[in-house]
Formats: structure tokens, C-alpha cells, sequence
């Protein structure tokens, strides 16, 4: 656990390039919570990449709720992190590989992941893994 609340620090701290509002201790107390919780529910997986003893990365997701609006079953990437040295040498692409696997087996129809417009790496990767734009979530400060 402790290991994924790392990993998930470092997501964290990569994400607030993009959004300074993240809160930074999420991963030591919700964050220990939300882990948890998904590594116990037969509708979430948590994956883990190993290179030796050491684990360089990770991905969590779940089954999502049906809306009525949209009766569509789907599952979401919800966080995936590789470290920086592991990247770009098949570690997150295996990683969404046996996630889009599970989804399958856990007879969805689409898989949701949100990745921040400014993180262009992130975009590029998921485009390549065969996602493609869906929608726009846009958002502004209140003065």
C-alpha cells in the first residue's frame, strides 16, 4: 500500500503542473482510503508494473454506475502512473492493455479515462492505445 500512495503522490505532483488545486495530502488520507477500497471490490482492479523487485508503476479503475441518461456500461481509468525512467518502454501501454482485458471480461461497452488538456503526453499515449476524444469538460474561476 505504501508503495501506491507513492506512486500516487507522484501522480499527483505531475498533475499539478496542470491544476494547482490538487490537493496534496490526498494520497496519505482519502487517497489510502480510495486504494483500499478498490483493491477490495470485485468491480475495481488495481495493477501494478514491476521491473525487478521494484514497482514502477500502477493503475487503478473500476466499473462505473449506469446513468439513465446514457445506459452505456463502462469502465474508467482512474489514476495510472509510470515512473519517468520507465516510460516510453511498454510499462503503461501493458498496464492499459490488461485493464481494456478486464474490461472486457467485465462485459462493458466503452472504457473512460480524463487526462488534463495541457498534458499532451498523456493525450498522445491514449490515442495511440486506441482512445479517441469524446467530450469537453471545460472550467473557470468564480470572481
Amino acid at each position: 500500500m505504501k508503495v501506491l500512495q507513492i506512486l500516487n503522490q507522484s501522480l499527483i505532483q505531475s498533475d499539478k503542473k496542470s491544476d494547482k488545486l490538487l490537493n496534496e495530502k490526498w494520497s496519505y488520507n482519502e487517497g489510502r482510503r480510495f486504494l483500499k477500497k478498490r483493491i477490495a471490490s470485485k468491480n475495481s482492479i488495481c495493477l501494478v508494473a514491476e521491473f525487478g523487485n521494484e514497482i514502477v508503476g500502477y493503475l487503478v479503475g473500476s466499473v462505473k454506475k449506469m446513468e439513465s441518461w446514457r445506459p452505456v456500461r463502462r469502465t474508467e481509468i482512474e489514476e495510472m502512473f509510470v515512473k519517468e525512467n520507465f516510460r516510453s518502454k511498454g510499462v503503461g501501454s501493458r498496464l492499459v492493455r490488461h485493464f481494456l482485458k478486464w474490461s472486457k471480461e467485465s462485459k462493458t461497452q466503452r472504457v473512460l479515462v480524463f487526462v488534463y488538456d495541457s498534458n499532451s503526453k498523456g493525450i498522445k499515449f491514449y490515442k495511440k492505445m486506441g482512445f479517441k476524444k469524446d467530450r469537453l469538460a471545460m472550467e473557470m474561476e468564480v470572481r
